[in-house]
């Protein structure tokens, strides 16, 4: 098959009402240059698989064998699902989309033209959310981005998280994608990536939109700041990273954490480095982050990732003839 332009990189689990809509949304994208949809599905056990297969055969013959299946063995969780989908693209630029969200139109190829000729190796974007209701899709409305180098920098420095932004394929391959021991992908997933990117780009307008779905994984505080302190924890210990940067992000764990955290027990031992972070007194260090982590989970309402033990095969939907496979190397 020849390389396109963009791999769209999907993650599934459960998500079956929302997949008719979701593919929409990129199919009719245009990308310039041709895309592919990489879907991975993170072990559904509510007919997501057959929705997904219904959806694309309607989309024959612009997208034939241009929908990628990954099936993992196991619920994995989503920084392992995200990095199946990675290792199976083909894409020179990876746009990364959760499962029940949705694209504004015209967004993949409104980014690809504001970063045109640019040395850019990220880019990224706003947010904005809509209800059960299901309400009409945005019109991508492109502004003038702001750059910024060292990427890494300027991500930490403005607080920028989730799956809303799209970037090279090589510079996320050799950031090894996602951190695998987290759980979720918002916060280990864009960061590892600017700490290899030369320069991002961020435009303030919507390249999401974000489903406000009963269950989401956002709903759960404590597995959101679990999952944000041990990601920041394993990138304040990369050396790439800048004095100033490290002591940005480690303030803001051990402040995050001092207003979880300051009556429980486990966190006494590291009342004082909390304190000083939250008043930003002295140098935050990563000390006590790890024990932080671990009183989270003493709530039994923080998941961990569940590595895989194969690499899971691809399975090509849309065909015009039979389904072909191939293994992906995972990344990293």
């Amino acid at each position: 098959m020849k390389p396109c332009r963009v791999s769209f990189v999907v993650t599934v689990h459960n998500k079956q009402p929302y997949l008719g809509e979701l593919l929409e949304s990129l199919t009719d994208q245009d990308v310039a240059g041709g895309a592919e949809i990489v879907v991975v599905d993170d072990h559904s056990t509510d007919g997501s698989i057959d929705a997904l297969a219904r959806a694309a055969a309607g989309l024959r013959p612009r997208f034939a064998g241009r929908i990628l299946l990954v099936r993992l063995p196991h619920n994995a969780g989503p920084s392992v699902a995200v990095n199946a989908g990675i290792a199976a693209a083909g894409g020179e630029w990876l746009h990364f989309v959760d499962g029940d969200d949705r694209l504004p139109r015209g967004t993949t190829n409104g980014l690809l033209r504001l970063v045109e000729g640019q040395d850019v190796d990220m880019i990224y974007g706003g947010k904005r959310h809509f209800g059960a209701d299901g309400a009409r899709r945005a019109d991508f409305r492109p502004a003038p981005p702001q750059w910024h180098a060292p990427a890494i920098d300027a991500l930490i420095a403005r607080r920028l998280v989730g799956i809303r932004f799209m970037a090279r394929r090589a510079t996320v391959v050799a950031a090894g994608g996602a951190d695998e021991a987290v759980f979720v992908q918002d916060v280990s997933l864009p960061m590892r990536t600017a700490l290899r990117a030369r320069r991002l780009a961020v435009v303030e307008t919507p390249v999401v939109e974000v489903r406000d779905a009963a269950g989401s994984l956002s709903g759960n505080p404590t597995q959101e700041l679990h999952d944000f302190v041990l990601a920041a924890a394993g990138i304040a210990a990369d050396t790439d990273l800048s004095a100033s940067a490290r002591r940005r992000l480690l303030q803001r764990c051990h402040r995050r954490l001092w207003r979880h955290l300051r009556w429980a027990p486990s966190s006494l031992p590291h009342l004082g480095a909390f304190v000083a972070a939250a008043l930003g007194i002295g140098r935050p260090r990563a000390t006590g982050l790890g024990t932080a982590c671990a009183a989270l989970r003493q709530g039994r309402n923080v998941r961990r990732p569940v590595p895989l033990a194969t690499v899971p095969s691809v399975q090509r939907l849309a065909e015009p003839d039979a389904a072909a496979t191939r293994e992906p190397a995972r990344p990293g």
